[in-house]
């Protein structure tokens, strides 16, 4: 018999760290843009005189503003899984406990 024995950890790996963080500040700065891009609208909106033209120009301006919630959402929720991931690793120990045979 072997005087080692395999222990089995779960661990996050620390490599995730770095990932997950750098996927958070991406996502702030999404969210900072979609701020900017808000901004614009409304100095817009309360200047601009127009029509059909100014109404079909929000609405893709509105749209721009939901796409990029939705891919900061989206940073978000992969910094989030990253951060859940687990990978198990086998610990070889020395011991020199004697286990009765049968």
């Amino acid at each position: 018999m072997s005087p080692f024995r395999t222990i089995i950890q779960w661990i996050t790996p620390p490599e995730t760290r770095p990932i997950v963080s750098s996927l958070f500040a991406q996502a702030q700065q999404v969210r900072e843009a979609k701020g900017q891009v808000q901004k614009v609208r409304a100095e817009l909106d309360s200047t601009w005189n127009g029509g059909g033209k100014k109404q079909s120009f929000m609405s893709q301006l509105d749209a721009l503003i939901r796409e990029y919630e939705r891919y900061a959402d989206s940073l978000e929720s992969k910094a989030g899984q990253i951060a859940r991931v687990t990978v198990w690793i086998e610990i070889k120990e020395w011991f020199e406990e004697i286990i009765p045979g049968p």
